[in-house]
């Protein structure tokens, strides 16, 4: 395996060994008192940091792009009578599940696997009886703590889940999507990263309308000068573009504070 990394080693010191080339050749120069080729030999050694800091640019305004188109996508707000079947295609833990059938007014949630075979498997989960100040509990801790803690007994013992194979078509049937990842409908083409986007969205028989959205654009740029840094590049910052929070988007899509 790491072999395949030799030709990018040589690559990494061809250019380092270029670049010390360059300056022996600007020192000669200077000592010879000839600034044209000091000059000459100065704007090669810069080349490959001015095109490094031209990429970043370039990766920054195209960031800036997509976060403007994301900004005028047209959004719909949830009202009180929005489906009470939650459909979720990534992961959402125990503690969530809770706050979703007991604080967010849904009575079934359905978990969905990634298709195999051209079979689509849910795990449909609705709240037993009793649970109801228990699940609403959970939304207070989150408050209190902004995290949960591993899942308690009672808390898998609250949640009644039974898996059933589903069909391809579901737009006949009214439910709030929750998409996270590349489950996400709007990301750009090639950006298949798993924290790339959020999306909910309200399905209905009169079609699906956007309520939130979230995309980390994950524009790639190189990490080094080097041909390293073009090998194994960089991407957007994720602290320009910070993650919501998988539950606190939903809480924020559904207006609870």
């Amino acid at each position: 395996m790491y072999i395949l990394l030799l030709p990018i080693i040589i690559a990494e010191v061809l250019f380092w060994t270029i670049l010390i080339y360059f300056v022996w050749r600007m020192f000669w120069s200077f000592k010879a008192g000839n600034w044209s080729g000091v000059a000459f030999w100065a704007v090669l050694f810069s080349l490959p940091f001015a095109y490094y800091q031209y990429a970043h640019l370039q990766a920054d305004m195209r960031d800036a792009a997509r976060a403007a188109e994301v900004a005028f996508f047209e959004t719909s707000k949830i009202t009180n009578d929005h489906p009470k079947l939650l459909e979720f295609y990534g992961h959402i833990s125990a503690s969530e599940r809770l706050i979703a059938l007991g604080a967010l007014g849904f009575k079934e949630i359905v978990v969905f696997q990634r298709p195999h075979r051209e079979e689509i498997r849910g795990e449909f989960v609705t709240l037993a009886p009793g649970c109801k100040q228990h699940a609403r509990e959970k939304i207070e801790i989150w408050h209190k703590r902004g995290r949960f803690r591993a899942p308690t007994k009672e808390d898998k013992a609250c949640l009644i889940g039974e898996w059933k194979t589903v069909a391809a078509d579901r737009s006949m049937i009214s439910a709030v999507e929750y998409r996270q990842g590349t489950q996400v409908t709007l990301l750009q083409p090639g950006n298949n990263f798993y924290n790339a986007g959020l999306e909910i969205r309200v399905r209905n028989q009169e079609g699906s309308k956007l309520v939130a959205y979230w995309e980390r654009p994950y524009n790639s740029r190189p990490s080094w000068p080097g041909p390293w840094g073009y090998a194994y590049p960089s991407y957007s910052g994720s602290e320009r573009y910070k993650e919501p929070g998988r539950l606190q988007f939903l809480l924020d899509a559904m207006e609870i504070k």
